[in-house]
């Protein structure tokens, strides 16, 4: 089994695969190779199925082109693009994503669909967990960020791509919490996610999620 492996100051050691199903070692400096080798094989199931997962998902959602029988998500779940005769906006009906004929850019078109969901599911969201962590946020915004799923200013805005909408609610509500907690700590420390933890004790799955599913970023460029 093939890998990367990249020494820095950090603690521990850390299997990450990324977007395109490559193992990448993060370790400290002198950790030796003998033990990076030994985990790697102690964790060869749970590579090779997260690869797999990775592989069906860059299969699913390539480059797309925006044609009819392309499948984009939406909150977790797959939709498959369909022109239909009607006028009017985009719309949901079971598994078909149905876009009006006629329409000269669809790929613009989807993307101000997508930011307007995201506007509004993401809104409601961030209401609800402000009140229930009980941290004011000055001004939400959504972005075209293509790299990082949210993020928060020291001024209090917090800010979150609108490619957030594709993902489960679950996993948009970890990362809603994830930027209200850095109101508090501007930082990845020990103490910040003590605070996501109390109110997401299982954030590690919708972490790993949005890191298994980093190509979904790429779907509309």
């Amino acid at each position: 089994m093939s890998f990367e492996v990249i020494r820095t100051r950090r603690k521990t050691v850390a299997l990450i695969i990324n977007s395109e199903g490559e193992l990448i070692v993060r370790a400290p400096l002198q950790t030796p190779n003998s033990y990076i080798e030994d985990l790697v094989i102690k964790k060869a199931d749970w590579i090779r199925q997260t690869q797999e997962r990775i592989r069906e998902r860059n299969l699913l959602y390539p480059s797309l082109l925006c044609r009819e029988g392309e499948w984009f998500p939406y909150l977790g779940q797959d939709y498959q693009l369909e022109f239909h005769d009607y006028t009017g906006q985009i719309r949901l009906n079971d598994d078909r994503l149905l876009v009006p004929h006629g329409i000269d850019d669809v790929k613009a078109t989807l993307i101000l669909w997508y930011k307007s969901k995201a506007k509004e599911v993401i809104a409601k969201r961030l209401d609800l967990y402000s009140k229930r962590l009980g941290l004011e946020y000055k001004a939400m915004r959504i972005t075209n960020a293509s790299r990082r799923w949210g993020s928060c200013s020291t001024k209090g805005t917090v800010n979150f791509s609108w490619r957030l909408v594709m993902c489960p609610l679950q996993v948009i509500d970890y990362v809603v919490i994830h930027e209200l907690c850095h109101l508090k700590h501007h930082n990845h420390s020990q103490e910040f996610w003590q605070i996501v933890g109390e109110y997401m004790p299982d954030y590690q799955i919708h972490r790993k999620w949005l890191a298994d599913n980093q190509r979904i970023m790429d779907i509309l460029q």
